[in-house]
């Protein structure tokens, strides 16, 4: 029924929402101050050795988790989100929805103060 409605490898599944901590950026060994916080749904952890996708495979899959990042890291997540969102090619292939979907970074600071 949910595939007819909704489309093929459609998977009915309650939303789940979890919250990390706001200490330090969520980038493994990065201890910059935390500038923004970001909610991002990861649907299926890409894989890869680099940090960015270290750093999503760290996250609950198929949960809108809510984590913490520097400046630096903050526009890198932000950036390659949509990145991912608008480029198919970056998607894995046969699948027919992005790996991961961001919601707007919010800051946590004011620059100059």
């Amino acid at each position: 029924m949910h595939e007819k409605n909704y489309g093929l490898g459609f998977r009915p599944e309650p939303l789940l929402y979890k919250v990390t901590t706001f200490e330090r950026c969520f980038y493994e060994g990065c201890d910059d101050p935390v500038f923004a916080t970001a909610e991002l749904y990861v649907d299926d952890p890409p894989p890869g050795v680099k940090p960015y996708e270290q750093m999503l495979r760290r996250l609950p899959p198929r949960t809108w988790a809510t984590a913490a990042f520097c400046l630096g890291h903050s526009e890198e997540v932000m950036q390659r989100g949509l990145d991912v969102l608008e480029d198919p090619d970056l998607w894995a292939p046969g699948r027919e929805s992005p790996f991961m979907f961001p919601h707007p970074a919010k800051l946590l600071v004011q620059i100059g103060q």
